[in-house]
């Protein structure tokens, strides 16, 4: 017999409201447990992706993206689909990699990255990143760049390509008036870091030219893309590397004139493909071009040399059914590439893309002989290697066997007698006892190789990469490469403080190798956005120590690289190019009335140098909000992304000589980007009046209004204005100290705080300014007359004394005007 039956359930206990209509218990007497919530868990979404984003209460508020493919208004599939594509794109955003990463290691340990390595954790102080001490995250003289913007993840590759001297050169040599060029940006951004000295550089006008390019947006280079949401940042920083290689050189090219594309020549290289189709027995070969060289891994996992991938990366070859056009029908064909000729700069892409080819980086370094030459131990020698021949007994190895002879036998003997027979055996090879003792010295052979040989066969149709440290002897015919720069992903550890900055959840970092002094000596550098340090080529080319770091990009250069390649002396072609936007200027405005023109253009007689003083000032409208977080601790908002401003209107007025006041300059800036709030009370701008089809003002774009600053700041103008540290950072330029007189400086005691131009203009003046909105040819007006004022006073000596009873009144009023 079984087992017995379980009971049966009890039966439920009676209820006296069981048996009414719809049964059941009392609302009152229901558990927790009864009830789930069902409504539908909805992501935060991002705000990059909505241009109309705004936050009041602490609430975001914007429209509904009724222009974007595949979402509905008011439906509930749309919008899951809406929020959890926005909460990938976040959560992407704060992790290091998204969720398909296989940097998993360093999650699990608790190693921490150093602090040279780490994101800078910056709070934004609250009049604006130019308040911001920079200063002490470097102690170089190198320039940093800020990466607190959209797609400033590209900055640490503009590092690398500042660093190579000739490409430089011929940046800064480049001019041409076409509105969006990406090649005139980058040499206005080298221009800005030659002028800092070891001051932070902002890309701004750069990274708003990349930003209207449309094949950048369609390969998923821009942040806040669809294509660009589950790109992991080590894919999008190599997927940028060639297309900003390809599109500088397109930008550099000049029809019937081929000695003008530097970059070419630079960056450049010829493919040999070969197409062999193995149905019709026959064979085609031609040339293409290449600007970056792609990594190769093995499928199955094995040890594999630096030089054997990147060879295979040099050499691909595929066997597969294609359309084959001399057969007429698809065919099995067998098609192979080689590099036939080496580029001057070569430029290698890592590819990592699973935990098997990022532990191949990780190898650990091996210790290998230091002189080919010299014969190894036979516990070290190779299997293969042949004897070598018998060697000559020299002096010096005499009178080591007769010191040997003549010691005493036992254990101290033997110690002796090996080490006496080691540096023996050294020194047959060299030429002096001391050379010898210096070559014994064990070297370490890293995975990555700091030295390059490549060379292509005909015979073989291949292309051979070799170490030179290697080989005693290099076949002739080949170039030799050097290690100059390296292009990291650092991957950090999740992280929610909210004074982080919500762009660069992650990011990457260069190691670059920069020549100094008169003997050029290497030394390497760290770079880290706006953070430097110096470092060396071990720290450049380890991953094994370093588990959340990753390789992206590598960039060898051929030694003698200067002696190979004829690069133009050093010019400045904005004098010309500036001169003639002064002298012409035209308006963009396609109104049919009459244009306002309220300047006087600059005349030829006039002379434009050091003597010359100009009173400035700018007006900037908004193209992004600010966004604040709340302090879980103490419930405060927290700036975590500023205010974005961009250049509208600027004017310049004459502030010396007989028609002192009298405007030189008064542009107003078309812009690409769209304007979220006109600032009018504080700027004086109007909608329409940027407008091209409506505005009456004379419009001019952001790069004509750079060239006429550079221009004055060239040729050696002193410029007057109230506040000009920020109106510069924003305009995206730098100028001289030596050049800028800022009257928020003149009139300022050490430890006060600043005055504003307004309360300046009462007391010092008795003007009163700023009422309605800001006039900018007022603001510079004023300015330039409380410089005069400032030198009257200064002549008598009674500045400070004046200056302290300025400072008086503003106490007592509150320094309000």
């Amino acid at each position: 017999r079984g087992p017995p039956h379980p009971p049966p359930n009890p039966p439920p206990p009676k209820d006296k409201w069981r048996g009414r209509k719809g049964g059941g218990e009392a609302l009152s007497r229901w558990t927790d447990r009864c009830g789930t919530t069902s409504l539908y868990p909805l992501a935060p979404v991002d705000s990059s992706l909505v241009p109309d984003y705004r936050m009041q209460d602490s609430l975001g508020i914007a429209p509904f993206p009724t222009s974007t493919v595949g979402f509905r208004r008011n439906c509930l599939t749309s919008i899951a689909k809406f929020t959890a594509t926005s909460s990938a794109s976040d959560k992407f955003r704060r992790s290091a990699v998204s969720n398909r990463s296989f940097i998993t290691t360093f999650r699990r340990s608790r190693e921490r990255i150093p602090k040279r390595y780490a994101r800078v954790k910056i709070k934004i102080p609250r009049f604006g990143l130019h308040t911001f001490d920079f200063g002490s995250y470097n102690t170089t003289d190198k320039s940093g760049l800020l990466n607190l913007l959209p797609n400033s993840y590209i900055v640490e590759f503009i590092q690398v390509l500042y660093h190579l001297e000739p490409l430089r050169k011929h940046i800064l040599n480049h001019i041409c008036m076409r509105e969006l060029c990406i090649t005139c940006e980058l040499g206005f951004l080298f221009h800005m870091m030659n002028q800092s000295r070891g001051a932070t550089a902002e890309p701004r006008n750069l990274l708003r030219t990349l930003r209207q390019v449309k094949e950048a947006s369609a390969l998923g280079l821009l942040e806040g893309t669809e294509s660009s949401r589950d790109t992991r940042l080590s894919v999008r920083i190599q997927g940028l590397c060639t297309f900003l290689l390809q599109h500088l050189s397109k930008e550099n090219s000049v029809t019937g004139s081929e000695d003008v594309n530097l970059i070419h020549k630079l960056f450049g290289f010829t493919w040999q493909r070969r197409r062999h189709c193995l149905d019709g027995k026959h064979y085609e070969v031609d040339d293409e071009p290449g600007m970056t060289v792609n990594m190769e891994y093995p499928r199955v996992r094995r040890n594999a040399t630096f030089e054997e991938l990147l060879e295979v990366g040099l050499n691909s070859e595929k066997t597969q059914r294609v359309w084959c056009e001399r057969c007429g029908a698809y065919r099995i064909t067998k098609k192979a590439k080689s590099l036939s000729r080496p580029p001057m700069i070569l430029t290698i892409k890592a590819d990592v893309n699973s935990e098997a080819d990022l532990d191949l980086w990780r190898a650990k370094p091996s210790i290998i002989n230091p002189n080919p030459k010299t014969k190894l131990p036979k516990s070290s020698e190779p299997k293969d290697s042949t004897p070598s021949e018998p060697k000559k007994e020299s002096s010096e190895h005499k009178d080591n066997s007769e010191a040997k002879s003549s010691e005493p036998k036992g254990p101290e003997a033997k110690r002796s007698e090996a080490k006496v027979g080691s540096e023996a055996e050294v020194g047959s090879e060299a030429k002096e006892g001391s050379e010898a003792k210096k070559g014994s010295e064990p070297k370490v052979r890293t995975w990555v190789a700091p030295n390059l040989w490549l060379r292509f066969e005909e015979k073989t149709r291949h292309c051979r990469v070799l170490r030179p440290e290697d080989h005693d002897k290099l076949p002739q015919g080949g170039a030799h490469f050097e290690l100059v720069s390296v292009v990291s992903h650092v991957s950090d550890p999740p992280d929610t403080d909210s004074e982080l900055n919500v762009y660069n959840a992650e990011h990457l970092t260069a190691h670059v190798a920069i020549s100094e002094g008169k003997e050029k000596k290497k030394q390497w550098y760290l770079f880290n956005g706006f953070m430097i340090s110096k470092s060396t080529l071990k720290d450049a080319i380890e991953f094994g120590s370093f588990p959340w770091k990753q390789p992206c990009i590598l960039v060898y250069q051929q030694k003698g690289l200067l002696n190979h390649i004829k690069v133009p002396p050093r010019q400045n072609p904005i004098t010309a190019h500036g001169l003639t936007a002064f002298l012409n200027p035209e308006s963009l405005s396609s109104r049919s009335v009459v244009r306002l023109r309220t300047f006087a253009p600059l005349r030829l007689d006039e002379k434009v140098g050091p003597g010359m003083r100009v009173a400035i000032d700018c007006e900037f409208v908004s193209v992004e909000k600010e966004e604040y977080r709340i302090n879980k601790k103490n419930g405060k908002r927290i700036l975590v992304k500023p205010i974005r401003h961009s250049l509208a209107r600027i004017s310049l007025l004459r502030a010396s000589g007989k028609e002192a006041g009298k405007p030189l300059l008064d542009d107003y800036i078309v812009g690409s980007e769209p304007i979220v709030d006109y600032l009018t009370r504080y700027s004086g701008i109007e909608p329409g009046d940027l407008d091209r089809s409506i505005s009456t003002r004379h419009l001019v774009t952001l790069k004509s209004a750079y060239l006429r600053l550079r221009y004055l700041a060239d040729q050696g103008v002193t410029f007057i204005g109230h506040g000009l540290k920020s109106d510069f950072m924003l305009i995206n330029i730098v100028v001289p100290k030596r050049q800028i007189i800022d009257t928020v400086e003149v009139y300022h005691i050490e430890g006060r705080r600043m005055l504003s131009l307004r309360f300046l203009a009462l007391h010092v003046l008795k003007m009163d300014i700023q009422g309605v909105t800001h006039d900018s040819i007022e603001d510079a007006r004023t300015a330039m007359l409380l410089y005069d004022r400032y030198t009257y006073l200064r002549d008598q000596g009674k500045f400070e004394q004046f200056l302290g009873q300025l400072y008086d009144i503003g106490d007592t009023v509150g320094f309000k005007a």
